[in-house]
């Protein structure tokens, strides 16, 4: 068995792990955050711009239609992770050119200082625990990395600045985008 064959039946296992999978404890919020992914969809997609063959991880994929839209608009290297097997499965199979990994809160599970972007798709308000996952940000984000987020417009966003400047980001900018604030901060 040669390199590459090895390498592809050592990717199939990692697939077949997620999809064998039970889901795991989601967000505490429920499923309320769905009706604010479209706002922050639609503001990454349109008002960021990522450097071609740069690596982006996503955290909490939504089927992966908005990351290939960014991979559409410039070529970049996606890594997926979320805590939804089943969403997983269907980006897997959607877009199989993506590198997917199942997360639980504490723990993203790549090495440090391997992403120059960090994408959270999940209101900061919806994740169980802000401060660990953060940490873990921090930890795989680059020298002068970038993370976007966000939160509910009627959330206080000055909570949430504090804990990040505490951890050691910087505040890039603080956008209000239609029921959203987005939080763009940088390593």
């Amino acid at each position: 068995m040669n390199k590459s064959e090895k390498k592809l039946i050592k990717n199939w296992k990692k697939k077949m792990q997620i999809i064998q999978s039970d889901d795991l404890l989601l967000y505490h919020k429920k499923f309320s955050y769905l009706l604010f992914i479209n706002h922050f969809s639609d503001y990454v997609t349109k008002y960021q711009n990522y450097d071609y063959l740069k690596k982006v991880l996503c955290i909490g994929c939504y089927h992966g239609h908005w990351v290939n839209r960014i991979d559409q608009q410039t070529n970049i290297k996606a890594f997926i992770v979320d805590q939804s097997p089943k969403l997983l499965t269907l980006s897997m199979h959607m877009y199989p050119h993506f590198s997917y990994q199942l997360m639980d809160h504490q723990h993203i599970p790549y090495k440090d200082k391997k992403f120059h972007y960090t994408i959270i798709n999940i209101p900061l308000d919806a994740l169980i625990d802000v401060e660990s996952t953060f940490k873990e940000v921090y930890r795989v984000l680059k020298r002068k990395g970038q993370c976007i987020c966000y939160i509910r417009r009627i959330t206080k966003v000055e909570r949430y600045l504090d804990l990040l400047n505490h951890l050691g980001f910087n505040n890039l900018h603080v956008t209000q985008y239609k029921s959203i604030t987005v939080i763009e901060i940088k390593k």
